[in-house]
């Protein structure tokens, strides 16, 4: 059964999982992490019209399926799944690990980050090596900073991200994107 398309996604944080919502804040969506000790149930497919999605797992690796075709991200790799594209987590249950994701709207938007997404639109692969600097950027964006005004707050997460999302694109036409590993039974040794 196709996904239904949704240009919200699920915005819900619990106690293994962080989401900060940062729409209203240029082509920012949301920004999460979730880490999991156990495998969860599965989520069904997600599918969003004008939304790009970029997906790091920060420990393990993680199936991620995109339109049927299974694409493992490592480590060191960010993973972009395109709108339109039906995704989930993980080939059945939702895999125990450390991921990171970042939504960014592709419609509408005309600020400096716009043609950074459109670079990321275009890149030729799905898969490719991620700099150490955006992730740390991130995971800062994730973590409160003490004190301060909320428009400031928000105002720091927005340059953050777009700064983390700039470094992103510079990793997207290296010589090793888009290396993943298609064997099955290389993929399952590697996840054990």
């Amino acid at each position: 059964m196709p996904a239904a398309s949704s240009n919200v996604p699920d915005l819900e944080s619990t106690s293994e999982r962080e989401i900060v919502d940062l729409r209203g804040r240029g082509p920012f969506v949301s920004l999460g992490r979730y880490h999991y000790l156990t495998a969860h149930e599965p989520l069904p497919e997600q599918r969003h019209d004008h939304l790009l999605v970029l997906v790091r797992p920060l420990r393990g690796r993680t199936d991620v399926v995109l339109d049927g075709r299974v694409v493992t991200a490592g480590p060191g790799q960010v993973l972009r799944i395109r709108p339109g594209t039906g995704y989930r987590i993980g080939t059945g249950a939702q895999p125990r690990g450390d991921l990171l994701w970042l939504i960014l709207r592709t419609d509408g938007d005309t600020g400096p980050v716009a043609r950074v997404l459109d670079e990321l639109g275009r890149a030729e692969h799905d898969l490719w090596p991620v700099p150490q600097l955006s992730v740390d950027l991130l995971c800062r964006a994730l973590a409160s900073p003490a004190g301060g005004a909320g428009w400031l707050t928000a105002a720091w997460r927005e340059a953050l991200c777009a700064a983390a999302v700039i470094d992103l694109i510079r990793g997207s036409s290296g010589p090793e994107a888009g290396v993943t590993v298609e064997h099955p039974g290389l993929r399952r040794a590697l996840r054990w």
